[in-house]
């Protein structure tokens, strides 16, 4: 055995047979690719170990939407019909731990007689490939991802690389509505996405829909609510690192007014909520169908908006004999409950 050094990263090896250049087991796929015309390039040294950072929690949500793990080598592929998404922003990311400079890969596949061209970044690194099965994606995940091991500081990250993965802001200023979609093969990682946001962003939770091509099916999470879309927007690019400039484009005029619209709708989600209604003479309670509904019926909203400041007040009974205070129910109630009957006898 004779010792010489690993011509691609320079680690110390023993071979049987010393050649012009020799690598390490590790390199060795690395070198046959660049003998085979692909660019790779060792820049500098790859990281030993992956830890968490908004980086790595927007890759991660990337992957899970629009990545590939290779099955028996540590290679994962990242698929996306935008080069730039992939070359200015991906790639930025991955070299900080690969420490490789290489391609974005161009391809051109057909279905159904029509060719689609797409682009594909492709990168070998065991220590992020463990990394990634320890939090839970897997090859072939498509229609068997489940929840991910995403720390809760980290998940606003994680949720903005899944949206700039496979999701998009729909704004219809017509309307003036926003919605969120995010698009998986598996509902139950939708669904675990849905109580995540639930349980951190206090929001009331989406609505899922089923779709079905020829290419197979898919499920689709739909955040409806304004105040659910601001508040998962404000922690989202609150305190962001990194996203893809295209998709936040869409809802540019939501992010410049975020901070008025965060106080505005800072309180939790009433959808769904028992609450009582908000006009002063009215003791009703219903369950909220949006945020802004605030009346038990269309009569008690005209009343409060035609008498905005009317309040319920303490007064005394007005028959002579009765000297019982109550609270009024409606600006005419002058008697207690116990006198009704003298109010219609006279």
């Amino acid at each position: 055995m004779k010792k010489t050094n690993c011509a691609w990263c320079g680690k110390e090896i023993f071979t049987n047979h010393l050649k012009e250049r020799n690598y390490c087991k590790e390199c060795y796929g690395f070198a046959n690719a660049v003998r085979n015309g692909t660019y790779i390039k060792q820049v500098k040294a790859e990281l030993k170990e992956i830890t968490w950072n908004k980086d790595i929690a927007y890759l991660i949500g990337v992957i899970a939407t629009d990545g590939t793990l290779r099955r028996n080598r540590p290679q994962i592929k990242i698929t996306s019909k935008s080069k730039r998404f992939l070359t200015d922003l991906l790639y930025k990311i991955i070299i900080e731990f690969t420490g490789r400079d290489q391609n974005v890969n161009e391809v051109t596949a057909k279905f159904q007689e029509k060719e689609y061209t797409h682009y594909q970044l492709q990168f070998t690194s065991t220590p992020f490939y463990e990394f990634c099965l320890r939090i839970g994606l897997e090859p072939k995940k498509t229609y068997t991802l489940n929840k991910l091991a995403i720390p809760d500081e980290y998940f606003s990250d994680f949720l903005r690389g899944v949206i700039d993965g496979d999701g998009n802001y729909n704004l219809d200023k017509r309307r003036k509505t926003t919605s969120i979609r995010i698009y998986s093969g598996s509902e139950d990682f939708l669904k675990w996405i849905d109580a995540k946001c639930i349980k951190l962003f206090g929001v009331s939770g989406a609505k899922f829909h089923k779709s079905s091509n020829e290419l197979g099916e898919k499920y689709i999470l739909v955040y409806h609510s304004f105040h659910d879309v601001v508040n998962i927007l404000a922690r989202m690019y609150s305190d962001y690192h990194v996203c893809y400039e295209d998709k936040k484009e869409a809802i540019i005029d939501i992010l410049n007014d975020l901070e008025n619209l965060k106080q505005k709708y800072a309180a939790p989600s009433r959808i769904g909520q028992f609450v009582k209604c908000a006009y002063g003479f009215c003791e009703n309670k219903f369950v909220a169908k949006a945020n802004d509904h605030f009346y038990c019926s269309i009569n008690c909203g005209d009343k409060q908006r035609k008498y905005p400041n009317k309040e319920r007040l303490m007064v005394t009974c007005a028959r002579h004999d009765c000297q019982q205070e109550f609270l009024q129910t409606t600006a005419n109630n002058k008697y207690c409950s116990e006198h009704l009957s003298y109010k219609k006898s006279i």
